[in-house]
């Protein structure tokens, strides 16, 4: 796996934390924060796949930074490791109950933050993976029926009178298929598909 197509969201409130963090990570592409309001600032504007976060900060603590995070629609999926150096019962459950993926204790150990990192890119992938597979039709690439209606579902409930939905069909395609064979019939769905998409906006 390229892990530098990743871009890190380091947050620390101290300067030296930041340089050990961005020195054990130089081989990714991290942006710093040293502070809770900061991180949120970024992520709002910068496709963030992952955050290392501390949890005592002043103003906004890395607790809260976390919940935000999670209750947001566009980041609630970026996963999250604490860097601590409270390793006591009560942090580490609070650090998993506000949504964190994972946590790493301070002074940081490069392998051991670095082996974490990795795992948590792996899984991400891994679940974006699925959640195409789970999301598109096999042959086409295209939406599936199931994600079709839960994208629909909130245009329907939102929308204004002005809002048109369309069925395509395919004349006579069972002669296609009997004549021509069912992989010919394929190639007719999928260049069909690929023509509507490719006429849609992005």
């Amino acid at each position: 796996m390229q892990y530098d197509n990743f871009t890190i969201l380091a947050v620390d409130d101290k300067e030296e934390n930041l340089d050990v963090l961005l020195h054990i990570l130089q081989d990714f592409d991290v942006i710093p924060a040293n502070s809770g309001t900061k991180a949120l600032q970024i992520v709002e504007n910068e496709k963030i796949d992952l955050i290392l976060l501390d949890i005592v900060m002043p103003q906004i603590d890395g607790f809260k930074v976390c919940k935000t995070l999670k209750s947001g629609s566009l980041t609630k999926d970026i996963p999250i490791i604490f860097t601590t150096a409270k390793t006591d019962e009560q942090s580490i459950a609070l650090a998993y109950e506000s949504g964190g993926n994972d946590f790493v204790s301070k002074p940081l150990k490069k392998a051991e933050v670095i082996a974490r990192v990795k795992t948590q890119l792996q899984i991400k992938t891994q679940i974006q993976e699925l959640e195409f597979l789970a999301s598109r039709d096999s042959m086409t690439g295209i939406y599936n029926r199931r994600k079709f209606f839960e994208l629909a579902k909130p245009l329907f409930e939102n929308t204004s009178d002005n809002f048109f939905i369309s069925m395509i069909d395919i004349d006579h395609f069972k002669k296609i298929n009997d004549t021509y064979g069912h992989d010919v019939g394929d190639i007719v769905i999928k260049t069909l598909a690929q023509t509507i998409n490719g006429l849609l906006p992005s």
